[in-house]
């Protein structure tokens, strides 16, 4: 594992990495996460059930009594400010040093929100003004927030390396995407053990995740030769990695790879700019729970067709995807998601005359400009119209 780690770092040392990614092995959760809580004061986001299997009830309830952790166990799929909210209230006076995610996605987001909002957050209990609030702390320079520390699997690797954070306004169903690179969490603990187990449709999504923001990195107004270089070793890797581990959730070699893909993925990404793929994949997710990876990834057939005039060496991305053409990526997806998941919007209550609204709530976020080549919400809703 220190060749691959080593040609990882080589291939990016002209890329940000704010950071700091470490693989684990041949350590148990609760090992990790004794040596991480130490004498800390620690604010732990980790879901019911993901304590329970891992066995690290004894241990949580052990800094708790010393008065040095605080659980935040209640993590809701969509991030609201009324989670936020929750998540703080929990938090009452006390004064942490770092925050540990063990956890998917929705853990890291709810983390990072807490974060941004914390030193502010004694001066209201509204959902409306915080949601303000978060929008005006996203323009600012500098973010002052804990240490964020996160304890990750295969199936989620690449999440707190992004430098941002979604929030959905219940009452509205206005989405905000903050971008800031102090949104990065500082470190990143890969943990490589073999019990911990990755059901078949979680590996999809999260494969089709990594394939999607490898994708936008590649084609982004903002996207450079190391940066189209690693995206490519990325979809080489979950090309070739996921249909393996979809057929045997346990194959050690295909699982090391496929991490390694997501990783490269999310190094890429967030070293340009929430592009077409990954913002329609925030948005759907939200207003329909169709899953952010499954979501975003079905377009991107229409948008290598849409942007392959103006991208450098399209023949390489075929050769990524290991396709002749567009339609060939399709393929792949559909015949991957089949008996797993749904890749019709029809399926996730999504009618015709909902398209419109939902490219329109795409387009607000402003992410559709990083694409290559122009791109419209009327352009999107006639792409999302085809997987009715």
């Amino acid at each position: 594992m220190r060749g691959i780690s080593n040609s990882i770092t080589t291939k990016m040392s002209s890329l940000t990495l704010p950071t700091k990614v470490r693989l684990i092995r041949h350590q148990s959760l609760v090992q990790i996460l004794k040596e991480t809580l130490s004498d800390a004061k620690t604010v732990l986001f980790l879901e019911e059930d993901l304590a329970l299997s891992a066995l690290l009830l004894p241990v949580i309830e052990e800094y708790r009594g010393q008065g040095k952790l605080v659980w935040i166990k209640e993590i809701s799929l969509v991030l609201t400010p009324k989670a936020i909210l929750q998540a703080l209230s929990a938090l009452d006076a006390f004064n942490a040093d770092q925050f540990l995610v063990i956890g998917n996605d929705a853990a890291l987001d709810l983390a990072k929100a807490v974060s941004l909002v914390l030193p502010w957050i004694k001066k209201t209990n509204s959902e409306e003004a915080l949601f303000k609030k978060m929008t005006e702390l996203g323009h600012q320079e500098h973010i002052q927030r804990v240490t964020l520390k996160a304890v990750l699997t295969t199936s989620q690797c690449g999440s707190a390396l992004m430098g941002w954070v979604r929030v959905l306004d219940e009452a509205t169903q206005t989405l905000i995407v903050l971008e800031h690179p102090d949104l990065a969490f500082d470190d990143a603990l890969i943990f490589m053990d073999e019990s911990v187990s990755l059901s078949p449709s979680q590996l999809l999504t999260s494969g089709m995740k990594a394939l999607s923001q490898a994708a936008d990195a590649y084609w982004s107004t903002s996207a450079t030769p190391v940066i189209r270089h690693l995206s490519l070793n990325a979809i080489r890797k979950i090309v070739t990695t996921l249909p393996i581990l979809l057929k045997k959730t346990d194959h050690h070699e295909a699982r090391e790879q496929m991490m390694i893909g997501s990783l490269m993925a999310a190094f890429a990404i967030s070293n340009t700019r929430l592009s077409a793929a990954t913002s329609t994949g925030l948005i759907i997710n939200a207003l329909t729970g169709m899953d952010p990876g499954l979501a975003g990834v079905l377009i991107l057939p229409e948008l290598l067709r849409h942007n392959l005039g103006s991208i450098q060496n399209p023949e390489s991305l075929y050769e990524a995807f290991n396709i002749d053409n567009p339609e060939g990526l399709m393929s792949w997806i559909e015949t991957n998601a089949q008996g797993l998941a749904s890749t019709k919007l029809s399926d996730y209550a999504v009618e015709s005359e909902d398209l419109n609204r939902l490219s329109m709530k795409i387009e607000d976020l402003g992410a559709l400009k990083n694409n290559t080549v122009a791109l419209t919400a009327d352009h999107l809703t006639a792409i999302l119209k085809r997987h009715l």
